[in-house]
């Protein structure tokens, strides 16, 4: 009988290493490669009693004593370590089996290997390199035969040496694995060239051959490979494992014997259709389960997947079986003008299919209208198809409606955006918010229109809006988010946003709220103003976190919003705009109170300029009946005097005018200040003018020595403080001033006041600069 074991030419076997020709030298080195972990998992595998298992933990250097221990039992041996290599392997140690291997190799040359027990020995009759040992044999028979790239040739010479005696002997191979290691196969003989150059013929001992290669298996290897599984007669499967496969086989090309044996040509999930030489999918549950689940083809999925998912499709069409759901995920090129033929970037064609439900389409491109079109002919074209969903795509805004096939509307198909959020009304040819339940909460909760929302989603909100008004249903909140308004017109009140769409009034809303518009002119919130009136039931304006001009002129705020009692609010219901005035006060009922009750007003330096007016429109507008505002506090707050009338100028550029109901005036400076002459003329003045005041107060600053100070305050009290404490308390008497024990300021007690002012100051904001003006002009 003829070897099925073709060898190199004479002079090409590999050449042995012998730099290290001992045995014993391998224990050494195969002991340092054992760590603790490897040697307790080698005890369970080896079944090594527990006092054994304790003796070699407890030893000074256990991995030696395990190697001892493994040569003893026959675990290893100078002619085979294949149960050491077979139990590294069980524990998914791959590397440290090939490390091992190639130690054993390296260590032990061919003239030191004898008969044995186990291990590769020589065939006396045929002068070749075989498996010795009946348990090593059944073995190999039981789990099958594996040949690496990394395998030497000599190991692979024995295994394919055990094959030959195995056809011999009538003994079958449940398995002969080829990792990586094929070099060629002839697509006329079948014949398989391994890397190492032996040969592999057809086996009559084979069951199953599994094939993993790290390049692209071509046409004409597969042919090969099913040629040698044809002649070998006991073959039932072949397995590819990590492979790139042609999509098809040439069905001519594919021997008949496969077909009357009822080989299984198999790649992971599926098989080759012998009669179509197609790949289809593989096992009755997997199919029942997309059936159900449904057909996904995505962009990144390798051919193969995308034909058998396509031949399942055209076998389910012949069975009359339904499919749930077909998924494509970024994969579509191009649809047919007549919507006949959907062609895949593959190059693979999906033709109409009378057994669909449902079809999902995810693009990262833009769907244009003329491709929406396509696909919806293509829908319908689809008899059974109920529902088309759309995905993370940028669709357009609408299709004219004469383009969307009247099958559609009959069938009552459902064309949905955005996992069900919107809805393609078939009629209009516009996008819509999907599911009464969906609506409902929208007209609870609200509206929201943010400047990031895809086009599609706000022209849905808009036609809500729209068809909600033909409803008669209100809805309690119209959110405009983001600065998403481009521009309103201040006549007709219309709302253009910056997506090009148009928001008309509403008869249905009852409040309207614009968030984070940095961008809130006059002109814009006149607009708005206008907007609000021409929507007859809204009750609110709400401005938050936006940046508004501090009054609006009265004859451009439309009358009815007064009458209406319409609230423009702004900064968290803060400020209301006042719709007579058009100015922004207070809007807050306890903080109004709060402030009537002290009958104090205090504007701090870090209020917002909106917030300093509202100040002091309250003060102003003050409410008859309530116990008059007569106290004034200024933190911070005081910037200067005006020149040209008796008012103080605020940090925000507003103005403190003279109050006649005025009794208490407090004036906290910035830490470290000197008011200059003018500044503390102009106070006096305004103190002056303000008939009722009866207290001046002025704290953390310093006062300009003035020789005269040609003011009556009559009977108001001054009352200057450089560090806000009362011990050092100035009282202002006859042009004077005085301690509290009503001794005169002199001059030169003021200058010693002046040096300790500056120095308890120094580090403040005010020294700082006086001190770097003083410099600037010494050096000029």
């Amino acid at each position: 009988m003829a070897s099925n074991v073709r060898h190199p030419p004479a002079g090409t076997m590999e050449p042995r290493k012998q730099s290290f020709p001992d045995f014993g030298l391998f224990k050494f080195e195969l002991a340092a490669k054992l760590t603790d972990t490897i040697i307790l998992q080698l005890c369970v595998i080896f079944d090594y009693p527990t006092a054994l298992v304790n003796e070699i933990r407890n030893a000074a250097n256990g991995a030696l004593v395990m190697v001892m221990h493994m040569e003893e039992r026959g675990q290893i041996h100078p002619t085979d370590i294949s149960l050491l290599v077979n139990a590294l392997e069980k524990m998914n140690l791959q590397g440290t089996s090939m490390q091992v291997k190639k130690l054993f190799e390296q260590f032990v040359p061919i003239e030191e290997v004898v008969h044995s027990h186990a291990g590769d020995q020589p065939d006396l009759h045929m002068g070749q390199w075989g498996i010795h040992g009946d348990a090593t044999m059944e073995k190999i028979y039981s789990e099958g035969i594996t040949l690496c790239e990394e395998d030497s040739q000599k190991q692979q010479l024995g295994m394919l040496l055990l094959l030959e005696t195995s056809t011999r002997d009538r003994r079958s191979v449940n398995c002969l694995r080829l990792d990586r290691c094929i070099d060629q196969v002839d697509a006329g003989s079948g014949e398989v060239t391994l890397k190492s150059g032996l040969s592999l013929t057809p086996s009559a001992a084979l069951k199953t051959i599994e094939i993993k290669e790290n390049v692209k298996v071509t046409e004409e290897k597969i042919i090969g490979l099913l040629k040698y599984v044809s002649k070998s007669e006991k073959m039932e499967k072949l397995v590819f494992r990590d492979c790139d496969l042609p999509i098809s086989v040439p069905t001519q090309s594919i021997p008949g014997a496969l077909m009357s044996r009822n080989v299984q040509v198999v790649h992971g999930r599926y098989h080759l259709d012998l009669r179509m030489g197609l790949w289809a999918i593989h096992g009755e549950e997997t199919i029942q389960k997309i059936y159900s689940e449904g057909v996904k083809i995505s962009k990144d999925d390798p051919l193969i997947q995308h034909q058998a998912m396509l031949l399942l499709l055209t076998n389910s069409t012949k069975d009359n079986r339904s499919v749930n759901c077909l998924r494509l995920d970024r994969c579509i090129d191009q649809v047919d003008a007549d919507g006949g033929e959907v062609t895949l970037k593959s190059g693979l064609s999906l033709t109409p299919s009378p057994i669909l439900k449902k079809i999902e389409i995810t693009e990262d491109v833009e769907v244009t209208e003329e491709r929406m079109i396509r696909l919806l002919t293509y829908v319908s074209k689809s008899a059974k198809m109920r529902e088309l969903v759309f995905k993370v795509c940028d669709l357009p805004i609408s299709v004219p409606t004469q383009s969307i096939p009247s099958a559609l509307m009959s069938r009552n198909v459902r064309v949905v955006h955005s996992c069900g959020k919107y809805h393609l009304d078939l009629m209009m040819g516009q996008w819509g918010v999907h599911g009464e339940e969906t609506i409902k909460t929208l007209c609870t909760e609200g509206i929201t229109v943010r400047r990031e929302d895809p086009k599609i989603q706000q022209q849905a909100m808009l036609l809500l809006l729209t068809n909600l008004a033909q409803d008669n249903r209100p809805v309690s909140c119209l959110r405009l988010v983001d600065s998403c308004i481009k521009r309103v017109q201040a006549v007709g009140g219309k709302v253009i946003l910056r997506s090009g769409l148009l928001l008309l009034p509403s008869s249905v809303l009852r409040k309207i709220e614009i968030n984070r518009d940095i961008e809130v002119t006059e002109q814009k919130i006149i607009g708005l103003l206008t907007y609000v009136s021409k929507s007859e039931k809204v009750e609110e304006l709400v401005f938050k976190d936006c940046k508004l001009p501090l009054s609006v002129p009265a004859q451009s705020i439309p009358s009815d919003l007064a009458s209406r009692d319409v609230r423009v609010v702004h900064s968290c219901g803060k400020y209301h705009l006042d719709l007579h005035w058009g100015q922004w006060g207070i809007h807050d009922e306890a903080t109004i109170q709060k402030i009537y009750s002290e009958g104090t007003i205090t504007i701090s330096k870090d209020d917002p300029k909106i917030q300093q007016q509202a100040m002091l429109l309250l003060y102003t507008n003050q409410i008859v009946g309530k116990t008059p505002i007569s106290k004034v506090k200024l933190y911070g707050s005081f910037s200067g005097v005006n020149s040209e009338g008796p008012s103080l100028v605020l940090n925000s550029g507003l103005r403190l005018p003279q109050l006649s109901s005025l009794t208490e005036l407090v004036i906290l400076t910035e830490d470290g200040r000197e008011v200059t002459v003018d500044e503390w003329t102009g106070i006096l003045n305004y103190a002056k003018h303000c008939e009722l005041l009866k207290k001046l107060w002025i704290f953390r600053c310093l006062l300009p020595w003035m020789d005269d100070i040609q003011t009556n305050l009559g009977s108001t009290k001054a009352v200057w403080n450089l560090y806000n404490n009362s011990s050092r308390a100035y009282y202002f008497r006859s042009g004077r001033w005085q301690d509290q024990w009503g001794e005169v300021l002199t001059r030169s007690e003021y200058e010693d006041l002046v040096k300790e002012f500056r120095e308890h100051y120094r580090g403040s904001y005010w020294q700082k600069r006086r001190r770097a003006k003083l410099e600037e002009a010494a050096t000029e």
